[in-house]
Parts: structure tokens; C-alpha cells; sequence
């Protein structure tokens, strides 16, 4: 399944964090946005931390946000991936 969400790279640095709270996740008559910066904890493989940014993708486009922007950062401890270009095929590709 391709994605419809429009995406966008963005740079930010390691102190950039976004969340929605789950009390306002609902269908979105405003058009908002989500930044994933693609995290890893402690011990977790890159695979694993990518496959729950394509989870993020599908569950934000289910509920209505109109872009989902991923994030160009480079030797940052914790950040899965730096390809952007290579984030944005996978992602709109439906991973």
C-alpha cells in the first residue's frame, strides 16, 4: 500500500521531539502535521525502529494528517536513519 501522505525532510538536531497526545488523536478537521525523527532505544536494531515509523505512517494517515515530515540529521546517537531521499522512497512506497 503506498502512502498519500505528502512527505518532507526537515532538518532538526537531537533536542527535536514531537508528540500528539493519544486524548487528541482523532480524525483531524485541521491539517497538522507529524515529524518522526526514526529513534532507536537502547539495545533496539534499526529495523525495528524503521518498522514502527511505517506503523506512525499508516496509523497518522488512518487518522487524517496531511504530511508526515522525516527529519535530515547525521551522527546522532539514537537516529536510525540518515538517508533522507532514501526515507522518503521507503515511506512513500508503503515501505
Amino acid at each position: 500500500m503506498k502512502c498519500g501522505l505528502e512527505t518532507t525532510p526537515v532538518t532538526a538536531d537531537a533536542s527535536t521531539e514531537s508528540a500528539v497526545p493519544r486524548s487528541q488523536a482523532t480524525r483531524q478537521s485541521l491539517p497538522v502535521s507529524v515529524l518522526d525523527l526514526v529513534a532507536t532505544r537502547a539495545g533496539e536494531p534499526a529495523g525495528s525502529a524503521i518498522a514502527q515509523t511505517m506503523e506512525l505512517v499508516r496509523h497518522v494517515e488512518e487518522l487524517g494528517y496531511r504530511r508526515f515530515w522525516v527529519a535530515e540529521h547525521h551522527s546522532i546517537q539514537g537516529l536510525a536513519w540518515s538517508a533522507t531521499p532514501v526515507r522518503i522512497g521507503h515511506i512513500a512506497g508503503g515501505g
